[in-house]
């Protein structure tokens, strides 16, 4: 075949590729990605290589062209990269012409057919592996004690040459490469640990052991044994992994050899540090030796990744913990050298970590420890002045400038967690200090490095600096607490670091500083409110109320402009709260411990009040309007907590006459609708507190006004709002409504507080609702009042009964209601109907259910029930509400089933169900063609037959413990009855299924007489199980024969449930006559299946049959152990993996396997059946 250039086959792949482009098979990127990396594997050719290739030429191509495609493949790199970006360019150029600008589709990734098999062959060798693994670990680890320690180093020898062995078999005879290399690898990691084992376990004596004194020695020969294994792997294999494996197990080697000799400290050092010379010289001898190229590739990360290495060696065998941070700074040091030496800018990472561990190591290990603190926070003072100390950095600047925010925060949070854990609550002026230098550093980086948060890490600083000197001051002068010093000096370092201070330098953290200044005066006052004075706490909201003005005054950000006008008067009105608090001690002792006091609160509130009209006068308009609204909210939470704290009767009514002028204030400066609502609650208010001081003030009140004391409020509340209507809508609104709401609350008031002589407040609300009815218009009002108007008759004829002590006749009250509305039902027009009908349903629901509670329940409250709920059925079937007759139906059963429940009709209770069914299916056939009727305006539903239905079910209960057949048998026959006469009354359900189901649910009077026939033990699981076979196949073959889809899921799983309680009977009897009934139905089943071709009938008699031969068997499977079963297993998973591979080269070489035939002949034509 004609061997092509270089130049020829990138002409090829660029074409192709342009083509999938254009087809939207890949993007246009990855095309120019798969060029580029086309162009470079020729480009980086090596000579001898790309002239092999060329030589291997026919004669008759022009050998110029080859010498010129060598000539710049050697001398000309820098075409061949334009070439590239030119691929790319023209790519883009025939995609734009060709194809129109649509998103690009990326196809899903399709797996070949070898792929596919390759993957499934792995997956069975894994498989077949891990079990084969656990096989032998449940054997190894059953008689492990028992074993010999050679005997168990060769068992985990054994692992690591199975590991090698199936490398081999998947990688020569199966040729899986990936896999076969993965298995090397696997078995290659057992190799050290046969080392360790062999040590552990002493095999060559207690001193070439794994603790005995010659263990460096015995390692450096164990190592010495793995090294030439991984170096010849690495050169077979061509493997980067196993080449670090060899230079790592040269160290390694080096470390014990060295270890071996039991040098001191420095000459370890000095010996590891010559071996790291040595390998460098070595590198640069042989850096052009090609047997050696692939070693020497990875030298350079590897010489890198070997400090770290060696220090860890010398961490392992010594332990000096100075020595160490020397070698780690000196570490750092070479990694910083190495960010100039090659370039590149990631070592900087390990600089910084070996820096900050070694320092680390340094303080804590030395003289330094004392100052470790200030130690610390130069840290990041050191990484500022780097950049400072090397000429020509560059972008060094920024990155040691982040690496300096980044170490000073954690200097911070360590010194700040050990002064915690060390120092609490004790001032440090070394720890001052360390802030203070933290502070200033992260100001510099502030002014410096444009970042928001460098701006408020040098106050947060600063401000843990002021704490360790409020500490400080309060060991110089003995003050108690510290919460009230540390205030004061935030509050100044608000004033001056947040507005006084114009520094260029300190510009960039100015407004940060009245942050966290501000916020730190607001966590400070909190923590006063637990352990200070109120005295102190007084003072302390005033300096805030201060802070707020100065806040308005130097703040231009418009969010702080915001906050201050508010944060002024809350604390202006807690200042005269706590102030309050300090000098008015309560008079009376049980109210010493009282939480808040409510004339406080007050005061505050009308003080905030009166200061809003001074700031209007001095045109602070917007310091005004907060205090205003605060003065509000203050007054609002007076009135709150004085319905709870003690407080005198007389002063909690002025405090709610005042909320009323209040709320009318805010009403009139901003209009809102809903303040006219909350001056009529608290108008509610007041008039409770009016009634309290009456009650305490007054000796005697007379009987009248005890009866309509509350129902007057809302009297007064009605009346209020009807005079004011035509002056003020809103508050006429208002009062109304909260009048009709207050109105039943006090109608309960009065019933739980007068009892039955409340009967003429319900009497007078009942003329008050049937005024309102009068007087209102809207259709949800009128039925709203005349509701509430029913009720409260009924109450009042309810109190009426109570008050004459005549108990048993309350539910007669119901019916009594029921008759007067079905009177005026009766005779109104059908507006009104309505309207009465909507209260008359639940109502009479409500009183039928009065009398099924009834006790005793004798025939004259049964007769009576039954005419009840008959009246609602009536007015129901007027209204052409058949929808709802479910409701008194269900009441009248409920009566059936109670009046049953007496003593004399105890043995006659499913006679009188069945009798009750049976009216009700009667009727149901009269007034009603089908069970179901829908027409335009009218949906008529047969709840008679469906309650019936219902009874017939409930019938059963009486079946439970009475050994009658009849009992148990009747109610099946009515139901089926029942079904089979409704066949043809629904309209969406053919006749056919309700056949059906009357035929399903006479299985239960079957199994019912099946209960009392003595049956064969032989036979009795088939008597139960058997007839669902017969209905599952009448479902398919009458009822559902149209849809066989359906019909063999449901055939498939009868057939298994039925299966399986045949198998579990007769595992439960285990007898032979058993196992020969399950293996002739099992034969039944599969002859079955064959003769009609049904896969159901074939597969689970086929599937019965094995497991009744495997059942009949099993005594000889269980004496095997069932780690044998796991090795059985392996072996089948790579014995199928094999045959699969061998499948497969029969299949490429033409012919046709066992499989295949039994394919063609048996499954494709089992495929074909039901």
């Amino acid at each position: 075949m004609t061997q092509l250039s270089p130049e020829e086959k990138r002409e090829i792949v660029r074409e192709e590729l342009n083509k999938l482009v254009k087809a939207r098979y890949l993007s246009l990127n990855i095309a120019a990605k798969v060029v580029n990396s086309h162009t470079k594997y020729y480009s980086n050719l090596p000579k001898g290589n790309q002239i092999e290739q060329d030589t291997k030429i026919p004669k008759q191509e022009a050998p110029k062209p080859q010498m010129n495609s060598i000539r710049q493949t050697k001398e000309a790199p820098k075409p061949q990269m334009n070439s590239i970006t030119q691929t790319k360019e023209e790519l883009q150029k025939e995609v734009k012409q060709t194809v129109p600008s649509q998103p690009v589709i990326k196809s899903k990734k399709e797996l070949t057919a070898k792929q596919v098999r390759e993957r499934n062959i792995t997956w069975g060798l894994n498989l077949g592996v891990i079990l084969l693994l656990l096989g032998g670990l449940v054997l190894a680890t059953s008689t492990w004690e028992m074993l010999g320690n050679w005997t168990k180093t060769g068992l985990i020898a054994a692992v690591s040459v199975l590991f090698y062995t199936l490398a081999w078999l998947t990688s020569r005879v199966l040729h899986i490469k990936k896999t076969g290399f993965a298995f090397i690898v696997l078995g290659s990691l057992f190799l050290p640990i046969i080392v360790v084992s062999a040590g552990y376990f002493e095999l060559f004596g207690s001193y070439l052991s794994f603790s005995g004194e010659g263990k460096y020695l015995f390692g450096a020969i164990g190592t010495l044994v793995i090294l030439p294994i991984y170096a010849f792997l690495a050169i077979k294999l061509a493997s980067r992994l196993f080449v670090w494996f060899s230079y790592v197990t040269l160290s390694v080697l080096v470390g014990l050899v060295i270890a071996a000799l039991h040098l001191p400290i420095d000459g370890f050092y000095f010996s590891i540090m010559l071996y790291n010379a040595l390998l460098i010289l070595g590198y640069r001898t042989f850096k052009n030796h090609h047997k050696l190229t692939l070693f020497l590739k990875e030298f350079i990360p590897f010489i890198q990744a070997n400090l770290i290495l060696s220090t860890l060696l010398m961490l392992v065998f010594y332990d000096s913990e100075v020595m160490y941070s020397f070698n780690l700074l000196l570490t750092a040091v070479i990694y910083f050298a190495m960010i100039f030496v090659s370039n590149h800018r990631s070592y900087h990472f390990v600089f910084t970590a070996m820096l900050i561990y070694g320092a680390y190591q340094l303080v804590e290990n030395s003289i330094l420890e004392g100052v470790g603190e200030i130690a610390y926070a130069l840290l990041g003072v050191i990484f500022l002045a780097l950049p400072k100390l090397i000429k020509d950095s560059g972008s060094l600047h920024k990155i040691f400038r982040i690496t300096s925010a980044v170490v000073s925060a954690m200097a911070f949070l360590y010194i700040s967690l050990e002064g915690i854990l060390l120092r609490a609550g004790v001032g440090s002026i070394i720890l001052m200090i360390a802030y203070i230098i933290i502070a200033l550093n992260f100001t510099y980086l502030a002014s410096t490095v444009k970042n928001k948060l460098f701006t408020y890490l040098s106050p947060i600083f600063l401000v843990s600096a002021i704490y360790e000197l409020a500490l400080l001051g309060k060991l110089w002068f003995n003050y108690d607490s510290i919460t009230f010093p540390f205030y004061l000096f935030v509050f100044l370092f608000y004033l001056v670091g947040g507005c006084f201070v114009n520094i260029a330098l300190w510009k960039p953290i100015k407004e940060s500083s009245r942050d966290i200044s501000g916020l730190m005066l607001i966590i400070t006052l909190f923590i006063a409110l637990l352990d200070s004075t109120k005295f102190i706490q007084s003072l302390m909201f005033f300096i805030l109320g201060l802070t707020a003005i100065v806040m308005n005054h130097y703040e231009n950000r418009v969010a702080m402009k915001k906050i201050a006008p508010w944060l002024h008067p809350v604390s202006i009105a807690l200042f005269i709260i706590t102030i309050h608090a300090h000098f008015m001690k309560p008079t009376n002792a049980m109210f010493i411990e009282e939480p808040i006091q409510v004339v406080g609160v007050i005061f505050g509130s009308l003080f905030v009040l009166t200061a809003s009209y001074i700031w209007k006068k001095s045109s602070w308009i917007n310091f005004s309007s907060s205090s205003f609204y605060t003065a509000q909210i203050f007054y609002g939470l007076g009135i709150i907590f004085s319905l709870s704290f003690g407080l005198e009767s007389i002063t909690r009514a002025f405090i709610y006459l005042g909320g009323i002028g209040m709320a009318y204030l805010l009403y009139r400066k901003t209009n809102w609708a809903a303040i006219p609502y909350i001056m009529s609650s608290i108008s509610v208010i007041f008039y409770f507190s009016v009634l309290v001081v009456l009650h305490t003030e007054l000796t005697q009140i007379p009987t009248l006004f005890e009866w309509f004391e509350f129902v007057i409020g809302a009297i007064a509340l009605l009346g209020l709002g009807l005079t004011i209507r035509n002056q003020e809508q809103r508050l006429m609104k208002a009062y109304y409504w909260v009048g009709q709401i207050y109105l039943p609350i006090s109608l309960f008031i009065s019933l739980f507080l007068l009892g039955t002589d409340s009967l003429w407040a319900f009497l007078l609300t009942t003329v008050i609702y049937g005024i309102t009815v009068k007087m209102v218009r809207t259709e949800w009002q009128i039925k709203t009042y005349l509701y509430a108007g029913f009720t409260t008759a009924w109450i009042s004829l309810v109190l009426l009964f109570s008050k004459l002590e005549w108990w048993e006749g309350i539910p007669y009250t119901y019916l009594i209601i029921s008759v007067l509305l079905l009177v005026s039902w009766f005779i109104c027009n059908e507006v009104w109907k309505k309207r009465i009908v909507y209260y008359f349903l639940p109502f009479s629901s409500v009183g039928i259910a009065s009398f099924y509670i009834s006790y005793p329940y004798e025939i004259d409250l049964f007769m009576i029930t039954l005419l009840y709920g008959s009246l609602v059925l009536l007015v129901l079937h007027r209204m052409k509400w058949d929808v709802i007759s479910i409701i008194p139906l269900l009441f009248m059963y409920a009566a059936v089933m109670k009046f049953a429940e007496n003593d004399y009709l105890v043995d006659y209770e499913l006679v009188v169900h069945a009798g009750f069914g049976i009216i009700l299916v009667v009727v149901g056939r009269i007034l009603y063609s089908h069970l179901y009727e829908h027409k335009k305006n009218n949906t008529r539903l047969d709840w008679y037959t469906l309650m019936a239905f219902i009874t017939f079910l409930n019938s059963y209960q009486y079946s439970f413990g009475n050994e009658m057949l009849v009992y148990k048998i009747l109610p099946g026959i009515l139901i089926v009855i029942l079904l089979f006469m409704n066949r043809n009354r629904i309209t969406d359900i053919p006749s056919k299924w309700m056949v059906f189901a009357a035929s399903v649910f006479l299985l239960q009077p079957y199994y019912v007489l099946l209960g009392h026939v003595e049956l064969p033990d032989l036979f009795v699981r088939e008597f139960y199980v058997l007839p669902w076979i017969i209905v599952v196949i009448v479902l398919r073959c009458y009822v559902m024969k149209d849809k066989k889809t359906i019909t063999n899921y449901i055939q498939w799983a009868v057939l298994v449930i039925v299966a399986i309680l045949l198998v579990q009977d007769g595992l439960q009897s285990n007898t032979i006559y058993d196992a020969l009934i399950i293996g002739v139905l099992s034969l039944v089943s599969l002859i079955a299946g064959m003769i009609y071709q049904t896969k159901s009938f074939f597969f689970i008699g086929a599937g019965v049959l094995l497991f009744n031969v495997f059942m009949q068997t099993r005594p000889y499977w269980g004496k095997l152990p069932w780690w044998g079963y796991l090795l059985i297993a392996g072996s089948i998973l790579i014995a199928i993996a094999s045959y699969n591979e061998w499948q497969k080269q029969k299949s490429s070489e033409g012919k046709e396997t066992l499989v295949s035939r039994f394919r063609k002949n048996v499954i494709e034509r089992i495929k074909k059946w039901d």
